[in-house]
């Protein structure tokens, strides 16, 4: 029973998906000054700041020292909007807010309404990460108003979807359902695959919070299969912190976990404070889970460092009951309650409804095993006024099952057995929906265990004067209850034994599927989509484990970087099918020229890397002038038409100490040199 399952992803992020337009758009930089210059810089930006942060700073303050220099309203707007969307994902959230104001000032002024509801958008987005719902909900609603029945529908859509984002913060599933279910209608009508994956995944989270795995599942994949056609380092992560959510909820906590430290190495150093929050979280709770205590807090402590630093309320009131129930499990009851008590006053601060019930229902744990049953059904009472607001059975379920352990705890059978019974009945509509075979046996065993418990506790908790006045009765109430105890595990076991059979190839099913789609995921963030070649990405950590070799052992090893020549030439002549065609064909020559240890990669657009360990500059450039020679005796055909391309080849040798980049930028100097001397030619540095 662990807060942060429950929240998913409170601040979603819509930007533009990583393309090899940054290349071209970096080309054209460095053509470009004046107000088109400040255009691309905001378009890089935007490009950057889903891959790292870090890297996306060195535009940020170009775009900043650009807002002195622009006169034109319309782009000074479009610089307000982009610098705070910038400190928005930086988490500088008031720093984003003043720029913003600019911008509306700005933009009533020069009425263009549809600029004004997009700096509404990011102002919203500002105050939910503040956990200022209720303000930021307005801020959208204005944005709606503002574009009214234009056909901006993009823009109405991701309203919406923000608007979902509020109401699941709320734990209101069904509204938040309706709002993300509104912007993939949208979304899909537009035909726009990039924020209709976003909904669809966005769909998944708030199915998964429902408990309804199921549905979430193919709400995922659908996501999944926009995302298997990009190359999106903050997509990938997010999407293995969901999928590893929902492994952990059927029961799979072992690959729940491998897939939440899989995400924690995907983001690390990129600034994403947030998520990497997140996943420490979530790895905490599968420790918890398994009983290692002590590494579970150390997790929770490093998130909750995270959460202060960011002043994220609703972050910091997760980490404190999350350290709460630590210390619960540890039965370190003073400082359970005062991580908890803390983490009470600071949902119901932010209107964390969730956070409130699961706090009351924590404390009535601490009172139940300090014997204060009193004040423990105070606090049961409290969580169940507030569980009516919220669409959840499964808090539902967690307070009925703690009131039957307190009345239990009082030696109230009667009752207990009234609230046991309406958990089992709660339980029994989760359990068709989780299908988990973990739940069954844990469930199983664990009714069990207390069941006989109690008569032992029943034994021995009564005194002897008791005893010998009423011993005759005792006999009589314990044989009785004994009874009625036995004949409902008898009753629960074979209607679990009925179950098992059906949710284990239900669980198998499911596993089978997503470990499809792990290993799908792990493909499309190593490959190329095209030419089926490693990526950028994949060559690159494939050279800095061969980097970590080559230091210890002291040796070398050679990289070559290959472009077609005249390779726009063909585009503009024939089309990009034909590029494509080229691209394709020229990458099967490539592969089959080179040693199984040598690594075959698309650079970029029409630029090759070829990684060769152990192999020195002279190694490369025999290599590099054997595939030149193929290429260029190569006919290429495409519609009919014959086509003859060439390659220049830049190699470059990695020396002692040499920096990587160093290595790879000798190998690209080698290449502009073969292009300034005539192209199809191999050059080496």
């Amino acid at each position: 029973m662990k807060k942060i399952s429950i929240i998913l992803l409170f601040s979603i992020m819509l930007l533009p998906v990583f393309s090899e337009s940054i290349e071209i758009l970096e080309k054209k930089l460095s053509e470009t000054n004046g107000n088109k210059k400040t255009v691309i810089l905001i378009k890089l930006l935007e490009e950057y700041i889903e891959i790292n942060l870090n890297e996306a700073e060195v535009y940020f303050e170009q775009i900043k020292n650009s807002l002195i220099n622009t006169n034109e309203p319309d782009l000074k707007i479009d610089i307000y909007n982009s610098i705070a969307l910038f400190l928005f994902y930086k988490e500088k959230y008031n720093e984003s807010i003043e720029y913003i104001e600019e911008s509306i000032l700005l933009s009533k002024k020069i009425e263009n309404m549809s600029k004004q509801a997009i700096s509404l958008m990011i102002y919203g987005r500002n105050l939910i990460a503040l956990n200022k719902n209720k303000l930021a909900l307005k801020k959208f609603n204005m944005g709606l108003e503002l574009i009214g029945e234009s056909d901006n529908f993009l823009l109405i859509g991701k309203l919406n979807l923000y608007i979902g984002s509020i109401y699941i913060n709320k734990s209101e599933y069904n509204k938040a359902k309706k709002y993300y279910l509104n912007s993939l209608s949208i979304f899909t009508s537009l035909k726009n695959e990039k924020y209709e994956a976003l909904a669809n995944r966005m769909i998944g989270s708030v199915h998964n919070s429902m408990s309804d795995y199921s549905l979430a599942l193919e709400f995922f994949y659908k996501s999944l299969k926009y995302y298997e056609k990009s190359n999106y380092i903050e997509r990938y992560a997010s999407l293995l912190n969901n999928m590893g959510v929902l492994q952990s909820d059927i029961g799979n906590s072992k690959k729940g976990l491998e897939l939440y430290l899989k995400a924690k190495e995907i983001i690390k150093g990129s600034g994403y404070k947030s998520l990497e929050s997140l996943l420490l979280n979530n790895i905490g709770t599968i420790y918890q889970d398994m009983g290692s205590f002590d590494k579970s807090l150390k997790y929770y402590s490093e998130a909750l460092k995270i959460e202060r630093a960011r002043d994220n309320k609703l972050g910091i009131a997760i980490d404190l009951f999350n350290i709460g129930s630590i210390y619960i499990e540890k039965m370190q009851l003073i400082e359970a309650k005062k991580y908890i008590v803390e983490s009470l006053k600071l949902s119901s601060q932010i209107e964390d409804k969730t956070g409130v019930v699961l706090s009351y229902i924590s404390l009535a744990q601490v009172k139940k095993i300090q014997n204060n049953f009193k004040q423990a059904l105070k606090f049961l009472q409290r969580a169940e006024n507030e569980v009516k607001t919220i669409d959840s059975k499964e808090l539902v379920k967690n307070i009925y099952e703690e009131y039957s352990y307190v009345f239990t705890a009082k030696h109230n059978y009667i009752k207990s057995i009234e609230y046991y019974n309406k958990t089992k009945k709660i339980n029994n509509e989760l359990l068709s929906k989780k299908s988990s075979k973990k739940l069954f046996e844990m469930r199983t065993r664990y009714e069990t265990e207390k069941k006989e418990n109690e008569i032992k506790n029943l034994k021995y908790n009564h005194t002897l004067k008791d005893y010998e006045l009423n011993k005759k009765d005792l006999q009589k109430n314990i044989f009785f209850i004994s009874f009625i105890i036995v004949l409902f595990i008898i009753i629960l076991l074979f209607r679990q034994y009925r179950l098992k059979n059906t949710s284990n190839k239900l669980i198998q099913s499911k596993n089978t599927e997503l470990e499809s789609a792990y290993k799908s995921l792990e493909l499309v963030a190593s490959t190329d989509p095209l030419t089926k070649l490693s990526n950028r990405r994949d060559v690159l950590k494939k050279i800095s484990y061969e980097l970590e070799r080559t230091k210890r052992y002291k040796r070398s090893f050679a990289i070559i970087i290959g472009d077609i020549d005249d390779f726009k030439l063909i585009n503009d002549t024939y089309g990009h099918d034909a590029g494509d065609e080229i691209l394709v064909s020229l990458s099967k020559i490539l592969k089959n020229s080179v040693r199984k240890q040598d690594t075959v990669s698309r650079w970029g657009g029409e630029e090759f890397l070829i990684f060769m360990p152990e192999t020195d500059i002279i190694g490369g450039k025999v290599l590099a002038e054997k595939i030149r020679k193929i290429i260029e005796n190569e006919t290429f055909t495409y519609q009919n038409n014959d086509l003859n391309i060439s390659l220049t080849f830049g190699v470059g040798e990695y020396i002692e100490k040499m920096d990587l980049h160093q290595c790879i930028k000798n190998a690209d100097k080698a290449l502009y040199k073969g292009k300034k001397a005539g192209k199809n030619c191999v050059v080496i540095d």
